[in-house]
């Protein structure tokens, strides 16, 4: 059979690519914070760049038989980290929440939240974090869950005079592991995410017609990306 480079094309992109501009990320932070919804979905639309996580398998040397070939048997798999970036608002709001989910890992000062330079317990502070990537058209296609999750690096940020610049908050996210979900666009097309702080683990869906009109939703957020070329 004859190369066919249009039957390649055709055939090879029929499902469309992934585009890494076309995504949003939900913080469940840990239900103690009791925040509003509203102020999580500002951290929503803050997130400026995500690292979808990958996992590698760690392995010991096994011979099979006593002449055989060295095989590498897997015994536990490491996830690795996950990095998010925020755009800070002008009270860098969002270095506050990060700063008060972290001392609620471990006390920085003495006059911390119940303590001196304590160590929390692990279920006070783990929470979910969820990637949720679009299609062209800003269909909810795939949704990567990160169970147990907490920062465990918060850079510091940059400022300086001779620099005019959007000042970016980047931290990374430890977690037990992460979940992958697929969605079929004919039934995700109307929903949106919102996560309860008082019952993390239960997520509300807000259909996109009952949003206000003043709110960027993620749908809206992709076509803007496609307008302008990104």
């Amino acid at each position: 059979m004859a190369f066919n480079i249009r039957k390649m094309i055709s055939d090879g992109l029929k499902s469309g690519v992934a585009k890494t501009s076309h995504f949003e990320v939900l913080i469940s932070p840990p239900s103690a914070f009791n925040l509003d919804p509203e102020e999580i979905r500002n951290l929503t639309y803050r997130a400026d760049s995500v690292e979808i996580p990958g996992r590698t398998a760690m392995t010991i040397d096994q011979r099979f038989s006593m002449n055989g070939p060295v095989n590498k048997v897997p015994y536990a798999a490491v996830h690795s980290d996950v990095t998010i970036t925020f755009l800070l608002s002008a009270n860098m709001g969002e270095k506050i929440f990060f700063e008060k989910w972290m001392q609620s890992m471990i006390d920085t000062t003495p006059q911390g939240f119940g303590g001196s330079f304590n160590v929390k317990y692990f279920d006070n502070y783990k929470s979910n974090v969820y990637i949720r990537q679009f299609d062209d058209t800003g269909k909810l296609r795939t949704t990567i869950e990160l169970v147990d999750s907490y920062p465990i690096i918060m850079n510091g940020v940059q400022m300086g005079w001779g620099d005019d610049s959007l000042a970016k908050l980047s931290l990374q996210f430890a977690h037990r592991y992460y979940n992958i979900t697929t969605h079929e666009e004919e039934n995700e097309e109307n929903e949106e995410i919102v996560v309860d702080p008082r019952d993390p683990n239960k997520p509300i869906l807000i259909g996109i017609d009952q949003r206000e009109a003043s709110t960027l939703s993620p749908s809206t957020r992709v076509f803007t990306g496609l307008a302008s070329g990104q």
